[in-house]
């Protein structure tokens, strides 16, 4: 191969080669000539790949929303571009201190909150919705059921029941 790709765990941090990196190695020895190669290609085709691997395997997933797993895939990419997935690592090395890690853990961390906040935003909108949904029914309440009772015709009140009973 002509580069390992690491998150520096195993190699070492000066062995790291980033996507960028190779990208731009790729574009200097003639192998692609397209901008943003790994946007457009690489990815897309990575993504393809542990879609199908996921699916393959859902059946072995734990389905609890409270539960979570980080995977980490190993990709090979062979002369003619194309991505092959060697194996998926249950527990990526993330414990190596390193500028791959950490942005990972960062954007990792954020990403979860933001997804958090998300849910509990559409949460309170659900309930927001249901007590204005109950307020506008109780609204509608005749006096008598809100303990008015000077107010209230005992008459016009048996009419308004059977109208609203007799229409629904």
């Amino acid at each position: 191969p002509e580069a390992h790709l690491s998150n520096g765990g195993e190699i070492g941090f000066d062995s790291i080669f980033s996507l960028q990196d190779l990208e731009q190695s790729l574009k200097e020895t003639g192998k692609i000539q397209e901008e943003n190669w790994v946007k457009n290609k690489l990815e897309p085709q990575i993504k393809e790949a542990l879609a199908h691997i996921i699916k393959m395997g859902s059946f072995t997933f734990v389905k609890d929303a409270r539960n979570f797993q980080v995977f980490g895939p190993d990709i090979l990419i062979d002369e003619d571009l194309n991505v092959w997935i060697v194996e998926i690592n249950n527990a990526p090395g993330l414990a190596s201190p390193n500028p791959f890690t950490m942005n990972f853990i960062y954007t990792f961390e954020k990403e979860m909150l933001l997804l958090a906040l998300h849910i509990v935003e559409k949460r309170a909108q659900k309930i927001h919705n249901f007590l204005e949904k109950k307020y506008q029914q109780y609204k509608q309440f005749p006096e008598i059921l809100r303990g008015n009772f000077s107010s209230v015709n005992i008459e016009e009140l048996r009419s308004e029941y059977q109208s609203k009973v007799m229409v629904n």
